[in-house]
């Protein structure tokens, strides 16, 4: 009788250790996909890091291209500025000179 009650109390223990290992799998399984999800997270940052660095090289390329093309018309007016002062001053020059030959000559 009292090997009965042995085998019975080593049968409880026995279930009850066969329910925290099955308990144990499900864990490890859960922990199992979850390190999966992780690391397909993570190459999701990598990629989407990846296309942000190339999205900043173009956002880059695109700003200096639109402050030339911005500035460009102030080049342009400088320089047609610059061309126009150049003709009114050889103008106001060559009428000074002219005139100081008439002068002079007394043409």
């Amino acid at each position: 009788m009292d090997l009965d009650i042995k085998v019975t109390e080593l049968n409880g223990k026995i279930n009850l250790v066969e329910q925290r290992v099955e308990k144990l799998e499900d864990m490890t399984a859960t922990i199992q996909n979850l390190t999966i999800s992780v690391e397909r997270m993570s190459l999701s940052v990598e990629n989407m890091v990846k296309e942000q660095s190339k999205f900043s090289a173009q956002q880059e390329k695109l700003s200096k291209r639109l402050l030339e093309v911005e500035q460009a018309p102030y080049k342009d007016k400088a320089s047609r500025y610059t061309e126009i002062t150049k003709y009114v001053l050889t103008l106001i020059l060559g009428g000074l000179v002219g005139y100081l030959m008439k002068s002079l000559l007394g043409i």
